[in-house]
């Protein structure tokens, strides 16, 4: 080779090996560039992960590293969704979606994350939820997966659930996220502060609020503790424990707003003044401004807050919506309704995709695309309360009213979608507390319609429909559900599926609520979350299979006032009432087969002290002063506008709210002196007899379920003796069911008797109950009204070492049964009370065995002697099955009997006992 080839080769050997050594320096600093971005992330500063990525997006082109600049896109996204930039990190995660095949596992949970979080500050909840369950699976379908990984999609998850209103979901979620989190970075990490600060969300949404503030607190101690008081964590905790200081049972105002002061300074120096999480803050300040009066100010600030979200998100998000709701709350507080109406119009178009209407008395159609479906309940609410208010303000107008009816009507069938939508039964009831509000200015509405025009009745049906519709509407969707399974075809492997989800779902309840600070709780928490989410995956299964059961389940024809009548026997009203604690009146609506009548009265200034009154006087079995309370109640809910038709001898009570804790029958027709024996009182169960209801919707489902199918006549069970459990035995037990056997066999029925050892929660369960018509319990009975998933009746303990059948059936037990009873009786202690939830009812034993399939129940409001008791139930059963009676009637008989006999003449004696249903 001559030399200039020489110098030829050396020179291009030279390029190869300089060239080679450039794009090794290439590689090394694309390395180094992605572990910036992950340092940048870790120390939560955004602008810094941007300005870098960007760095790594161009090197890695350049190289043509797929990898490299997905990794490199996706951290990129994550800076702009930190930043509140959601429409750009869609666009950054576009450039990346092709290379989908590309992706490793992680990196798809990544992208998903990411994709979900920029739809839900975009305010589109239903994509956001369908990112984060595909999250969930792909991070669970990987073998080995990252725990922190796992844990950051539960988080995310949760936190769409609590947008949503699934607060139970939500807190599921959040708790395996925690959970999770301490096993990965410690008790004291920026992480588990985040999941305590989400699990106080959930609890400050169920208004729990000192819940929500111990678990604010918790989180900033845990963010101290790790010197990350600069976290976004931190800020997060300090925004949330302003909240449950300004909107608890006594507002903090002050402390409330160092809270927030301190959280808005923080985003400030993070994120910038116009950044969203500031203008937060500045709209919950502008919340203390009103709290204190500050009017003015109060606007002010939330004007600046207003035009912040317009710019920030093209006019259109429901926090933009929420400061117009707040905007149009204040306004109203100064009697400025014109402008208050068209505050709460235009939170219904930033909620809203494609609404954008000609003027206020416009609502959305159903089509338009919502941001936040609960929302819209709550602006419709908003925007007919401020209707209503100009009416009775300034203009007098009916019109304004029709308005403000058009909004409620509007809102409820809004409420009733979101039930079907809702899978869980909680986070059904958690929509009560927004139903009751709702439906009482319903009711208020139609009373005020009614009263300014002739044809009163069709406002009156209207209200009477919004009264019924905050009375165990859930349990009757529940019910409705179980009828559509027996009739959908769905094959008993499925269903035994969904038995066993629940009885393990009921003992994980169970055990939670029991022991919340047992050592395994965070594997009950797991294990419990993973069922959950199979019985979800069950409802999901059996909606998409079996199209009956759909349309069964989701059938939406409405219950008609004439329907209802028809279903009335001659002789019987119906007398639904309705409490409404915001104006202090009491709304009567009774019902005959014929007759629709409607009464509203103010509430007497001792209206709760009566009631209250009433029961101490029979639970503790006073012997004086009843004259001085059941008389005067009789009076506030017979009044003498209301005539009931001479004909009628039997009434239906749909009681509501604190009415549900007391035994009609034992109110005083007529005033009576300490002197009168009680055998002389003239309660009301000598003019009529009484059966119970939780809504006339319900009981007109009951009705149409038909006759019990079995054969098989009476079970009885009475354990007698509860050593295991340290409960007083209870002897006349064994009586109770010996006497009642007679009257049965008399009857010419079966008996299945179980007593002593034999009457077990193991064969309660075994025992084919669905065959017998008539269910019998004499036993003790727990009622729970804080936590209802720990009422129970007790059984005897066959086996120690069965953890699932411990002789105590709770309330998800009960549920969890297959009845098919026309009448179960519950001859133990206050049965019949449970806990009042809002906007639905008693949540108790009676409600889980409705639930279960018996179409009525005889149960106890309070503890009874079991002489007493032994004695009511043997005639109970006589007038029933040898008289032939009414189960109504035969119960008061029985009541008759005992007041005539004079030794349990008292009403503490007879008056708990109560029939609900059919």
């Amino acid at each position: 080779m001559n030399t200039a080839s020489r110098y030829l080769a050396y020179f291009a050997f030279g390029l190869i090996f300089i060239s080679t050594a450039q794009a090794q320096s290439q590689e090394e600093l694309l390395s180094q560039l992605l572990k910036q971005i992950e340092n940048a992330t870790s120390q939560e500063q955004p602008e810094k992960v941007l300005g870098v990525a960007m760095e790594a997006i161009d090197l890695a082109d350049h190289l043509n590293d797929t990898a490299a600049s997905i990794a490199a896109h996706l951290a990129q996204a994550r800076g702009l969704v930190a930043k509140g930039e959601p429409a750009q990190a869609q666009e950054s995660l576009k450039v990346i979606e092709p290379w989908e095949q590309a992706f490793s596992p992680e990196q798809q949970v990544a992208y998903l994350l990411v994709e979900g979080e920029a739809f839900l500050l975009l305010g589109r909840t239903d994509q956001a939820l369908e990112a984060g369950e595909k999250a969930i699976q792909r991070v669970l379908d990987m073998p080995n997966h990252a725990l922190a990984q796992e844990a950051a999609a539960y988080s995310f998850l949760g936190i769409v659930f609590w947008n949503q209103g699934d607060y139970e979901q939500a807190r599921d979620a959040h708790q395996e996220a925690l959970i999770l989190r301490e096993q990965v970075f410690g008790e004291s990490s920026a992480q588990v502060a985040g999941s305590f600060v989400n699990l106080g969300l959930v609890d400050a949404s169920e208004e729990n609020w000192k819940a929500a503030a111990d678990a604010y607190r918790r989180a900033s101690v845990a963010l101290e503790a790790a010197d990350a008081t600069h976290t976004r964590a931190f800020m997060s905790a300090q925004t949330n424990l302003g909240v449950a200081y300004l909107l608890g049972a006594t507002p903090q105002l002050d402390d409330a707003e160092l809270a927030f002061r301190t959280a808005r300074t923080g985003w400030a120096n993070q994120l910038g003044e116009g950044h969203p999480n500031v203008l937060f803050l500045d709209a919950y300040l502008a919340r203390v401004d009103q709290a204190r009066g500050n009017y003015d100010k109060a606007l002010d600030r939330l004007a600046k807050v207003r035009e912040g979200y317009a710019a920030h998100y093209q006019g259109h998000h429901p926090e933009l919506a929420n400061a117009w709701n707040l905007t149009g709350q204040i306004l109203l507080e100064q009697e400025e309704y014109d402008e208050a109406i068209a505050a709460h119009q235009q939170a219904l178009v930033t909620n809203h995709e494609d609404f954008n209407p000609t003027d206020d008395l416009q609502n959305p159609i159903k089509s338009a695309t919502a941001f936040q479906k609960e929302l819209v309940v709550s602006t419709l609410q908003f925007k007919a309360k401020a209707f209503e208010a100009r009416y009775y303000g300034i203009s007098l107008k009916k019109r304004d009213l029709e308005q403000a009816l058009a909004c409620i009507q509007e809102a409820d069938q809004r409420l009733q979608k979101l039930r079907q939508q809702r899978v869980r039964e909680a986070d059904r009831l958690a929509l009560g507390k927004l139903a009751a509000g709702l439906f009482e200015d319903g009711v208020r509405i139609c009373e005020g319609l009614a009263e300014i025009t002739l044809a009163k009745e069709s406002y009156w049906l209207q209200g009477f429909r919004f009264a019924e519709a905050s009375k165990a509407a859930v349990l009757q969707q529940s019910i409705a559900e179980s009828n559509a399974k027996s009739y959908a075809g769905i094959p008993d492997s499925l269903l035994n599926w969904e038995r066993e989800l629940t009885t393990q779902i009921a003992y994980y309840e169970q055990r939670l609520a029991q022991d919340p600070y047992h050592p395994e709780v965070g594997d009950w928490f797991a294990a419990l979350a993973q069922l959950r989410r199979g019985h979800d995956r069950f409802i999901r299964t059996v909606e998409s299979d079996f199209p009956e059961y759909h349309a069964l389940k989701y059938q939406s024809k409405e219950l008609t006032v004439a329907e209802l009548q028809r279903r009335l026997p001659a002789g019987t009203a119906m007398l639904s009432y309705f409490v409404r604690p915001q104006d202090q009146r009491l709304s009567i609506f009774m019902l005959t087969s014929e007759e629709f009548d409607v009464h509203s009265l103010s509430l007497g200034n001792e209206f709760n002290d009566w009631i209250a009154g009433m029961r101490n006087h029979m639970v503790y079995n006073v012997s004086t002063g009843y004259g001085n309370v059941m008389h005067p109640l009789y009076k506030q809910l017979f009044p003498r506008a209301l005539r009931i038709p001479r004909d009628v001898d039997q009434l239906i009570i749909v009681p509501h709210r604190q009415l549900s804790l007391i035994p009609w029958e034992a109110l005083l027709t007529e005033s009576v002196d300490d002197l009168t024996p009680f055998h002389e009182y003239q309660y009301l169960i000598k003019r009529y007899g009484l059966q119970y209801s939780y809504s006339a919707g319900l009981y007109a489902q009951l009705q149409d379920q038909g006759q019990a199918q079995g054969n098989e006549g009476v079970y009885m069970m009475a354990p007698v003796r509860f050593d295991n459990f340290g409960l007083a035995s209870l002897p006349g037990t064994r009586t109770e069911i010996n006497n009642i056997s007679k009257v049965t066999a008399a009857s010419e029925m079966p008996v299945t008797a179980r007593t002593d050892a034999e009457a077990s929660e193991l064969i309660f369960r075994l025992d084919a109950l669905d065959q017998y018509p008539i269910v019998h319990l004499a036993t003790h009975g727990v009622i729970d009204a804080d936590k209802p998933a720990l009422s129970r009746l007790y059984l005897s303990l066959e086996d120690e070492a069965d953890a699932q059948a411990d002789g105590e059936l709770f309330t998800g037990d009960i549920y969890g049964l297959s009845l098919d009873a026309e009448l179960v009786t519950l001859s133990a202690c206050e049965t019949g009370l449970g806990k009042l939830q809002t906007g639905e009812g008693l949540l108790g034993l009676t409600r889980a065995f409705l639930y279960a399939g018996s179409r009525r129940l005889l149960v106890s409001l309070w503890t009874v002697s079991d002489q007493s008791t032994a004695q009511l139930a043997t005639q109970f059963y006589y007038y029933a099955l040898q008289e032939q009676k009414s189960y109504a009637e035969a119960i008061r008989q029985s009541k008759l009997e005992l007041i005539e006999g004079q030794t349990y003449a008292a009403p503490y004696y007879w008056a708990p006992f109560v029939l609900v249903g059919k």
